[in-house]
């Protein structure tokens, strides 16, 4: 099919405005890896999407636009509207995304702070008390744990000996007699 010049003029700065918009696009997703640390699956997971994301996008502005003709010069208006933008507008975008990005995350710090100022307090109003407390405890613990060393002390003599004379009973009271007849 013959486009006119006017089209086609009209139909390469559509595209170069659609790679204008798909490198936008993927500065958002720098901005978002910047702002929440990714692990390395979910990077490619994302750059995968993205691309298949751009690809469908192209295919629909060339589907609206040329009748799905593909052409060499809307390729090229695609790629050159993202050279365009990563050459002039991405640096800028970027370094205002990170201010801004870093201020939310001081405002989001500075949120946590307040609410956890009250917790702090009261950690540094009970702790000595605490503490005293727990050391008091430990000493009790340890008392108790002595006296029950020796009561178990105390406790097993005392089963050893009964455990003996019931050794002597079962074996008919030889030892008993023995030690009656001298």
């Amino acid at each position: 099919m013959i486009l006119s010049l006017s089209f086609q003029a009209r139909l390469f700065l559509t595209t170069v405005a659609m790679g204008f918009i798909t490198a936008f696009s993927y500065d958002l997703i720098k901005v978002l890896r910047y702002a929440v640390k990714h692990k390395k699956i979910f990077v490619q997971i994302e750059d995968a999407l993205y691309w298949i994301w751009v690809v469908a996008a192209v295919f629909i502005v060339l589907l609206n636009e040329s009748f799905g003709e593909i052409r060499g010069f809307c390729i090229g208006g695609v790629f050159l509207g993202m050279v365009l933008y990563f050459s002039a507008i991405s640096r800028f975008f970027l370094m205002f995304s990170e201010a801004i990005v870093n201020a939310v995350k001081w405002v989001i710090s500075l949120f946590i702070e307040i609410i956890l100022t009250p917790f702090k307090l009261l950690y540094k109003i009970f702790r000595t008390p605490c503490r005293k407390a727990e050391n008091l405890l430990k000493k009790f613990y340890k008392k108790i744990l002595h006296l029950l060393k020796l009561y178990v002390k105390i406790y097993s003599k005392r089963i050893g000996r009964n455990m003996s004379a019931f050794a002597v009973k079962r074996r008919g009271g030889k030892k008993h007699e023995e030690n009656t007849e001298t």
